[in-house]
């Protein structure tokens, strides 16, 4: 007598065997847009963006330069700023963090 369920459950195996060792090479070059290099127009918004925090953070932070300078924190800022095209949105959003 042959049991179905084993039998079944060896193709669904197999099928899943098959499916991950075809798609694991497909899914690591997949670029997403969050690893991304960034396009100009993404830039020049984080940019904005960068720019905008910079200027606020000054007028609304209770002890903004506790860990930092005025001057040290300007230059974490632009060096931030001229990194923006060369990261990814992930390396953005951890950098502005």
């Amino acid at each position: 007598m042959v049991n179905t369920y084993r039998s079944t459950s060896f193709t669904a195996w197999m099928a899943l065997a098959f499916f991950a060792l075809t798609s694991a090479g497909a899914c690591a070059q997949t670029v997403t847009p969050a690893t991304a290099p960034l396009d100009d127009a993404a830039s020049r918004a984080w940019r904005q963006d960068l720019r905008f925090m910079a200027d606020e953070l000054p007028k609304r932070h209770k002890n903004l330069y506790h860990d930092m300078t005025p001057e040290q924190f300007e230059r974490a800022v632009r060096t931030l700023d001229a990194r923006i095209p060369t990261l990814s949105r992930n390396q953005v959003i951890v950098e502005m963090a």
